[in-house]
């Protein structure tokens, strides 16, 4: 599902948002059977690639419930349909605000999928965070540092195959002794799956430990990397100045 409007983090207009994860506040009964069911939406803006949380409103009968009609709602978020088809009304966008800053060595491009997951966290919404911590683990497998462990004549198809656990595995098969690391970025996918499917309920501290998994990721791929790089830099310096 999608929805169709202004993007909250690009403020480019008459853009399309999937539906990545869902959750749900409550029920209200309108006349019975007939609920009227709140949900929470994270979207990913097609334009910008950035997250963004709605809340929607839709009838359902006997209500929504996660644990008992997660099946019905699943198949909904596969089709490529506008949410309006299915009768969800967009009650607003929900900004998020975090409590920290993002790691200094993270890249420019990651650290909104960083605040994104961080204000999820803060906000209360635990499905999301995991889910905008699994992006930012995807996005990171095509980008440097980690792209370039991968052999110049395979980085076409590595790019082009869609699946994370596959692009992870090609990491350490390529590099050994990355595995370690990898290890770190399949525990952040588990959670980031769980969250955008509901194969079960993730609780705060599910959403918790993806944040301490992405720190850890983080700080090996990126803050190791710059300051072995900066080490190697003053020792060039050195060398040259003898």
């Amino acid at each position: 599902m999608f929805i169709v409007g202004e993007c909250p983090r690009c403020a480019a207009a008459n853009q399309t948002l999937d539906v990545l994860a869902h959750t749900r506040i409550q029920n209200i009964r309108v006349r019975s059977p007939v609920y009227i069911s709140r949900l929470e939406f994270l979207t990913e803006c097609r334009s910008c690639g950035y997250g963004s949380v709605y809340s929607v409103a839709a009838k359902f009968q006997n209500g929504y419930n996660q644990e008992n009609l997660p099946g019905e709602l699943e198949e909904l978020l596969r089709q490529d349909r506008n949410v309006k088809d299915w009768g969800f009304e967009i009650l607003s966008h929900i900004p998020l605000t975090s409590p920290e800053a993002a790691p200094s060595a993270i890249p420019n491009e990651l650290e909104p999928f960083y605040n994104e997951a961080s204000g999820c966290i803060a906000n209360g919404y635990v499905h999301a965070a995991c889910v905008m911590f699994r992006k930012l683990v995807d996005l990171a497998t095509l980008r440097e540092p980690l792209i370039d462990l991968i052999p110049e004549a395979d980085r076409e198809s590595f790019r082009a195959n869609n699946s994370l656990k596959w692009r992870l595995r090609q990491i350490v098969n390529h590099q050994p002794v990355y595995e370690r690391l990898i290890r770190t970025a399949e525990y952040i996918k588990v959670l980031g799956d769980k969250g955008a499917h509901i194969e079960e309920l993730l609780t705060e501290s599910d959403a918790k430990d993806a944040k301490a998994f992405a720190d850890l990721f983080i700080q090996n791929v990126y803050f190791e990397a710059a300051r072995a790089a900066e080490i190697e830099a003053r020792h060039s310096d050195r060398l040259g100045s003898r």
